[in-house]
């Protein structure tokens, strides 16, 4: 294998920044150990004891093998796909139990914080609660348009809707609308070109969406990011028995499939 190759053809990609940026820095973290390239799948096994970590670490390979001209797990290509299906069984055990974490809230007492919310932080609030919570790089760098002109995440002014067109499963789900309700589109603001905007004009970019996500939580009391919003709104709906054909819309809503809802849930 290649790295700096690897690296260069992971830059040239149309992939989203963010996932270039993580895949580059891993591979890099990776082949900084001297064992890595006649053993790659041994030395992500002893990294890693989080199952979920590990499995993710894994896909960065396999994605790289199938898809990149420079990388190749040779002999470890079998290991790592034995090795993905027993994490994936490990995974759903895990999710059976549904484990709370240190850091999991009730979605109650999440709706209960908007009473502590300072004004200037209440639109981001409720784009997070009003709605199914999305991941904080859709709202990221989302524009703001009177009709929609086909490009990137967008609010659209004249039929009061989110588009998502750049996401995470945006390649097997494809655009998804969302009506966004009066209480959150009376809040958008009219003087500027996104909905959360730098005070250089432009969008906000991932991890300052995701530090901004923190600080208005922080600000009303709570220790909460996007993720931890997710896995509360899933525990809610499993709590109040959303099952079957109901699980499996309120999943979509979230771009996640129905079992992966599940394993988002804590008791």
């Amino acid at each position: 294998m290649d790295i700096e190759a690897t690296c260069a053809w992971i830059a040239a990609s149309n992939w989203r920044p963010a996932t270039k940026k993580s895949y580059e820095d891993n591979l890099r973290r990776f082949s900084a150990i001297p064992e890595f390239r006649e053993n790659p799948v041994g030395v992500l096994e002893e990294m890693y004891v989080n199952i979920n970590t590990l499995r993710a670490r894994l896909g960065v390979l396999l994605v790289l093998h199938y898809r990149c001209p420079h990388f190749e797990l040779g002999g470890s290509l079998e290991y790592a796909r034995l090795l993905v299906d027993k994490l994936q069984d490990d995974r759903v055990e895990v999710y059976e139990r549904r484990e709370r974490r240190q850091n999991d809230v009730d979605w109650t007492d999440v709706q209960a914080a908007e009473a502590r919310v300072a004004a200037r932080d209440l639109l981001l609030f409720r784009c997070l609660t009003r709605l199914p919570p999305q991941r904080c790089s859709d709202f990221a760098d989302m524009r703001l348009v009177e009709e929609d002109d086909g490009g990137g995440n967008v609010y659209v002014r004249s039929t009061q809707q989110f588009i998502f067109r750049a996401y995470k499963t945006a390649k097997r789900r494809g655009t998804k609308v969302v009506d966004v309700p009066n209480e959150i589109a009376a809040l958008i603001p009219t003087d500027q070109a996104y909905l959360f905007q730098s005070r250089a004009g432009t969008g906000v970019g991932f991890p300052a969406m995701s530090k901004r996500i923190r600080a208005t939580f922080a600000r009303a009391g709570m220790r909460v990011s996007a993720i931890a919003l997710r896995r509360s709104f899933a525990s809610m709906q499993l709590k109040e028995g959303v099952e079957g054909m109901d699980l499996a819309r309120v999943a979509a809503d979230m771009d996640h499939t129905s079992r992966t809802h599940r394993w988002y849930a804590f008791r």
